[in-house]
């Protein structure tokens, strides 16, 4: 079963703190830090009552690498929770 996710907001849900590598660009961040706030519709051809919208808290459990470069920081992770697994790929600007 393939489902999309459209509409989709990604913010930090709490502050955390890293651990950034100015000469490498590199910052990590220790399991458990980062939490994720993810809204959006989800859909796809089945419907088994998960379509529609969604506005969900997401933790990530492990060690978490991303980079910074002085005004946005990005990175990948890949999650599962109960609706399926999949990846969350971000970039947030400084402001």
């Amino acid at each position: 079963m393939t489902k999309a996710l459209s509409n989709a907001e990604i913010s930090l849900y709490t502050p955390n703190m890293g651990l950034w590598l100015p000469n490498s660009d590199d910052v990590v961040f220790p399991p458990g830090t980062l939490w994720f706030r993810v809204q959006g519709t989800l859909g796809g051809t089945e419907y088994y009552g998960e379509n529609g919208t969604y506005d969900e808290i997401f933790g990530v459990s492990e060690h978490t690498f991303g980079t910074y470069d002085g005004s946005v920081f990005s990175l990948t992770i890949d999650v599962a929770d109960i609706l399926g697994s999949g990846s969350i790929s971000a970039n947030f600007e400084k402001i």
